[in-house]
């Protein structure tokens, strides 16, 4: 396999890359899926089932919207949350969010909200205890009214006619609830099938409501209050920021992979002072920065090839797999790379085939038998149920499983040219620019002279003087 690949790379190359694009192409149906409930239950346990019965006779349950007020911002610790000025405000904030319009389907609370006797929203809040009087609270007596209706709270039933009980809109009290440290608010909101007007409808004025919100924490914060809310989809944002952030310490994760690769890889430490021009023919910077790029393949062809067959990703595999592969992945290069160097030194008068399907001989099944490892032991991950664990296993599986052909086919081949530049004194980054300089001391680093190599003295990376002089001396 080593010999071929080296001895076509042209073909080699080209074979890899049309075999990972076809992969890839399984990218047209990529989905992600988002909804907790099918990332952990498996549809075939009873739950799901029963879940699955009940929304289809009727309907999903409803989307819950609620706000939590607290007064604990205070050095002196939590204490009351009402006032006649707090709950003037809040009425205020309550009557901007029935008048909110969504932005893309001009919805309002009246249009998406569940309704159950009346044309009346369900709002479970503090102030639907004044309904009765208008909606009016006076600032003298509105301590006493509002322990009456605590009290009896059929008495002061809100618009939709349910009676509030006190335990649903304050906390944080004993027995009079004028010295509540909280008060919570809920918007109840109808449900519908997914991807449906309806549910795309409530979505979008959870999103005007969301915005609202944020603005209403910022008035409480002035008031020396702390405002929190939840709203239905704020679990699904919160992960779709989650990874936003995560995709950022991915990048900086491979970038530190590269430079340690390129260190690895490079001019051995004792050649740049004695002959800089070394530096641009033997750095390996296109080996290091192609073991990233083959991590990158091997991943984009997995996720095409099971989003082919149906299988959904998650916001795991987004985030985990890349670890996982660059970790498994790259140590391999390391390898083969440094088991042709050996090769380069013990059978000096070799062609670069042959040298190079002798190093990968030696390291070869090693590699191979590795990777069918983890490979296997990722697709016995594939039997769980559990949905998120069962299609991270298979990703993985296929990224690791692909990334190893990758490394003993593709790599191998641009290993064999890149051995041949260097034997040729050719710079690295601009191939066609031959150093001459480099061939005064290439001799016992990758150099021929006079066709066969005079010197026979092991060479040790930049990285290797590190570890042997200062991280570990002997």
């Amino acid at each position: 396999l080593g010999h071929t690949a080296s001895r076509f790379p042209g073909l080699t190359i080209g074979t890899s890359l049309l075999v990972v694009a076809i992969l890839s192409a399984g990218w047209f149906k990529f989905d992600l899926e988002k909804e907790p409930a099918r990332l952990w239950v498996s549809p075939s346990s009873p739950a799901a089932q029963e879940k699955a019965y009940f929304d289809s006779h009727f309907g999903p349950f409803y989307r819950a919207e609620k706000i939590f007020l607290v007064n604990d911002t205070q050095p002196s610790g939590p204490g009351p949350v009402l006032s006649y000025e707090t709950l003037k405000w809040w009425a205020e904030v309550e009557k901007s969010i029935a008048q909110l319009e969504s932005k893309t389907y001009a919805k309002f609370l009246h249009d998406v909200c569940f309704k159950p006797m009346n044309d009346a929203c369900v709002v479970q809040s503090v102030t639907g205890y004044w309904f009765a009087k208008g909606g009016v609270i006076n600032p003298k007596t509105w301590k006493d009214d509002l322990r009456q209706c605590a009290k009896s709270p059929v008495d002061c039933r809100p618009e939709f006619g349910q009676p509030i009980e006190p335990s649903m809109v304050f906390g944080g009290y004993e027995d009079d609830v004028t010295e509540a440290q909280a008060i919570t608010a809920t918007w109840v909101v109808r449900n519908a099938e997914e991807a449906s007007f309806a549910q795309l409808a409530a979505i979008d004025w959870e999103n005007a409501l969301r915005d609202r919100l944020l603005e209403a924490q910022k008035e409480a914060q002035d008031r020396g209050l702390r405002l929190s809310f939840n709203t239905e989809i704020s679990l699904e944002e919160e992960l779709n920021k989650s990874t936003n952030t995560d995709a950022k310490i991915v990048v900086v994760s491979y970038i530190v992979m590269f430079i340690y690769a390129c260190m690895a890889l490079g001019t051995p430490f004792k050649h740049i002072f004695r002959n800089p021009a070394l530096l641009l023919v033997e750095s390996k910077v296109t080996l290091g920065l192609l073991g990233i790029i083959i991590v990158l393949m091997s991943i984009t062809a997995s996720i095409g090839f099971f989003s082919w067959v149906g299988l959904k990703a998650t916001l795991i595999i987004v985030e985990v797999i890349p670890f996982i592969v660059l970790a498994v992945g790259v140590d391999n290069i390391f390898l083969i790379v440094h088991e042709l160097e050996r090769v380069n030194l013990s059978c000096p008068d070799q062609v670069v085939e042959e040298r190079v399907a002798r190093a990968l001989g030696r390291m070869g099944p090693s590699i191979l038998f590795s990777a069918l490892t983890e490979t296997v032991a990722f697709a016995l991950g594939a039997a769980v149920g559990m949905p998120a664990v069962r299609n991270f296993a298979a990703y993985a599986a296929g990224a690791v499983l692909v990334n190893a052909i990758l490394q003993m086919t593709m790599f191998v081949s641009f290993l064999s040219l890149n051995q041949m530049r260097v034997e040729d004194h050719r710079c690295e980054l601009w191939p066609w620019w031959q150093i001459k300089k480099a061939r005064i001391h290439l001799n016992g680093s990758n150099g021929y002279v006079g066709g066969g190599r005079v010197s026979e003295i092991e060479e040790e990376s930049i990285l290797q003087v590190f570890i042997k002089n200062t991280y570990a001396p002997s």
